[in-house]
C-alpha cells in the first residue's frame, strides 16, 4: 500500500470568536474535511460556542478537543495567580488546573478529551495527563525550532522556548518530551504532535513561524504576489511535505489557524478577507490530494491511535528538503531517531549544521519551580547559525588537502539524494588547488539510535603526484542561545589499539594527538553526551583540541593520505556520557 500523508485540521475556540471559527468550518466541510475544535477555557462560559461545536461534532464528526495553551481569567484569580501559559505555572498548582478543565469538559459534553494542546507540554504534564486520563490519545506538544529566533523576532518579549525536538508526529519519552522514547518501557503514552508544519529550510535561515501549513503566517511573510493576492509558495509547501513519503512509510502534516486570523483585527496590513481566500484554496488543494489517494484527513486522536498501531516506538524519520521560495538549489536534509536530531545543509558541502543529542535524556520540565523556568529548549552540540558558521564555528565537515594547502570542503554547494530513511548520498564535489582537481563523494548510513557511518570516497585527482589528504573534522560546543555553555569538565579522549588518553577541558588550548587513532571522543557531563567518532579505515591519524576562549569548542579530527578509489571511513556516534 502506497504511503499517505494524514492531515490534522486544527481550530482553536474561545467565547467571543465564533463568527469566523465557523466560517473557517463551512471551508472545511465544503471540501468534505472534518476538523478538530481545540475549545479554549473561556469557551466553557459561553452557550453559544458549546451549542455550536457539538452541533459540528454531531452533523460532521469533527472532534471536540481542549486547548491547554492559556488559563482563563477566572482561573487566574480563583488560583491567585497572574501567569497565564499552563507551562509556565508551578506543577501543583498547574495539575490542579488541569483537572478542573478536564472535570468540566466531562460535566459538557459527557466524556473526556481524547487530544490536547497547547505551544508546550513538558514531560511531566504529560505524565500527568496519561496517568489521570488516559483516553487522551495525542498531544501538541512543541513548536518547532523557534526558541531565542522567536524571541529575536518578537522584539525579544516572547518567551516561547521550545527549540530542538523533532519535526513531525512522535512519542515523547516520560523523561523529556521534546525527545522520542527508545523503547515501550520510556513512553510517556501520548502521541506528540507539532504545533504547525514548518518549512524546513527557513527554519534555520529565518524566523520558521513565518513560512508554515499556517496561511496567515505566510501572509505576514509577504510570501504572496503583492497586486494579485496569488500565493504558489502554499500549494508548492504542502507538495514538498508530500515528497516525504518517497523517505518515509507515512507523513504526518497539520494546518492550525485560529478564527481571529480570519478577521480584520490582527497585526496584519492585509485584511482578513486575504487570509479566508488562501485558507479556502489551500483546502481545496488538500481535496485534491485527497482525490489523488495521497492524503487522508482525521482527527487529532485518529491520527494518535492510527499512529500507535502502524508505527514502531523508535522509528527514525527523515526530511529532504529543497528552497521552494528563494529559487535557490539548496537543500536540507534532516535525520531524526531516539538519541539524537541532525540537520546537514547542502549549502555548506554537505556539513552538519545542527546536531541536538538525545542521549543524555536531561530534565527539560518547565515552571518556577524547576531550574529551567521557561527554557525547554534541547541543547545543541553543534549551531552553524549560532556558533559561528563555517568560519571557525561548530559544525562537521570534511577537510582536504592537496599538496599540504588546506581546503575545507563546507566552502562549496552540493545536494543530496537520499535512500529511504537510513542513507544519504551526497552529490559528488571537486575543489581545486593550483590547477590539481581533487573530486570525492560521501555516503553517510544511519543506524537508527544515534550512530552515522561516515565514507569519504576519492573518485578523482587530476594529478596522481599530487598528495592528497582527507581530514573528518569534527568541531563542537554545547548551548541553547548564541552563547555556549560552560565547558569546563568536560572531557577529551583518545585511543589506540593499546592505549587511551584523556584531557580536562581548561580553555587550555592542548591537544591529545596519535599517529594511528582508533576512538576520539567528547564527553559532554552537563547534558549527559558524549561524541565517539571511531576510525575504521587504517592509518589514520587522529587528534582531539581543547579550545580557548576566544574559540570556544573541543574539535575531533581523523586525517590520513588516499589514493585514487581509496576511503576515509569514520563512525561517529551520539551516545550517553559514562
Amino acid at each position: 500500500m502506497k504511503p499517505k500523508m494524514y492531515v490534522n485540521v486544527i481550530h482553536r475556540v474561545g467565547a467571543d470568536d465564533t463568527e469566523p471559527f465557523m466560517k473557517q468550518q463551512q471551508i472545511c466541510h465544503k471540501n468534505n474535511i472534518k476538523t478538530t475544535i481545540l475549545l479554549r477555557p473561556e469557551g466553557f462560559n459561553s452557550d453559544d460556542t458549546i451549542r455550536l461545536i457539538k452541533q459540528e461534532h454531531d452533523m460532521y464528526g469533527d472532534e471536540i478537543a481542549l486547548s491547554l495553551h492559556a488559563v482563563d481569567v477566572q482561573t487566574k484569580k480563583s488560583y491567585g495567580i497572574r501567569e497565564g501559559k499552563i507551562w509556565l505555572i508551578d506543577f501543583e498548582i498547574r495539575k490542579q488546573i488541569i483537572v478542573k478543565y478536564f472535570e468540566k469538559f466531562f460535566e459538557v459534553f459527557g466524556y473526556y478529551p481524547k487530544a490536547v494542546a497547547a505551544y508546550i507540554l513538558d514531560a511531566r504534564t504529560l505524565n500527568f495527563i496519561h496517568e489521570n486520563y488516559p483516553c487522551v490519545k495525542a498531544a501538541i506538544t512543541n513548536c518547532f525550532e523557534e526558541g531565542i529566533k522567536m524571541f529575536a523576532g518578537n522584539q525579544n518579549m516572547w518567551h516561547l522556548f521550545s527549540d530542538g525536538g523533532p519535526w513531525g508526529a512522535y512519542y515523547p519519552s516520560k523523561k523529556n518530551s521534546l525527545i522520542p522514547a527508545a523503547n515501550k518501557e520510556e513512553y510517556c503514552g501520548i502521541v506528540g504532535l507539532p504545533h504547525l508544519n514548518r518549512d524546513m529550510l527557513m527554519t534555520i535561515t529565518s524566523r520558521d513561524d513565518l513560512f508554515s501549513g499556517h496561511v496567515a503566517n505566510v501572509v505576514r511573510a509577504k510570501a504572496y504576489d503583492l497586486e494579485t493576492g496569488e500565493c504558489p509558495y502554499t500549494f508548492d509547501f504542502i507538495d514538498m511535505w508530500l515528497e516525504q513519503l518517497h523517505y518515509n512509510s507515512f507523513g504526518y502534516y497539520n494546518i492550525f489557524v485560529s478564527p481571529i486570523w480570519m478577521t480584520d483585527n490582527t497585526m496584519l496590513d492585509e485584511p482578513g478577507s486575504l487570509s479566508i481566500k488562501l485558507y479556502d484554496e489551500n483546502m481545496e488543494y488538500l481535496k485534491k490530494k485527497i482525490s489523488e489517494d495521497r492524503v487522508s484527513i482525521m482527527t487529532m486522536s485518529e491520527f494518535g491511535e492510527w499512529y500507535t498501531e502502524n508505527i514502531e516506538i523508535g522509528t527514525p524519520e527523515v526530511n529532504n528538503w529543497r528552497d521552494i521560495i528563494c529559487g535557490t538549489d539548496r537543500q536540507m536534509y534532516w535525520y531524526i531517531d531516539p538519541m539524537m536530531r541532525v540537520c546537514f545543509d547542502g549549502n555548506i558541502g554537505g556539513a552538519i549544521c545542527d546536531l541536538r543529542p538525545y542521549a543524555g535524556r536531561i530534565n527539560k520540565d518547565t515552571g518556577p519551580d524547576t531550574p529551567n523556568l521557561y527554557d525547554m529548549n534541547q541543547p545543541y552540540i553543534i549551531s552553524a547559525e549560532m556558533r559561528g558558521g563555517v568560519h571557525g564555528g561548530s559544525l562537521h565537515t570534511l577537510k582536504i588537502y592537496i599538496n599540504k594547502k588546506e581546503y575545507c570542503v563546507a566552502l562549496k554547494r552540493t545536494s543530496f539524494i537520499a535512500e529511504g530513511n537510513a542513507k544519504i548520498n551526497i552529490t559528488p564535489v571537486t575543489v581545486k588547488s593550483d590547477g590539481i582537481k581533487v573530486t570525492f563523494e560521501s555516503v553517510i548510513e544511519f543506524d537508527g539510535m544515534g550512530g552515522m557511518l561516515i565514507t569519504r570516497r576519492l573518485l578523482d585527482v587530476s594529478d596522481e603526484n599530487a598528495e592528497v589528504t582527507f581530514e573528518e573534522y569534527d568541531r563542537t560546543c554545547f548551548g541553547t542561545t548564541q552563547y555556549q555553555g560552560d565547558l569546563r569538565g568536560c572531557k577529551l579522549r583518545i585511543k589506540d589499539a593499546e592505549d587511551t588518553e584523556e584531557l580536562e577541558y581548561r580553555y587550555g588550548g592542548k591537544e591529545l594527538y596519535k599517529a594511528d587513532a582508533k576512538v576520539l571522543e567528547a564527553v559532554y557531563p552537563q547534558i549527559g553526551t558524549a561524541i565517539e567518532m571511531s576510525i575504521l579505515s587504517d592509518d589514520v591519524n587522529g587528534k582531539a583540541e581543547e579550545g580557548f576562549l576566544f574559540s570556544p569548542f573541543i574539535t575531533l579530527s581523523a586525517k590520513r593520505i588516499m589514493k585514487k578509489g581509496e576511503e576515509l571511513r569514520t563512525c561517529l556516534r551520539i551516545k550517553r556520557a559514562d
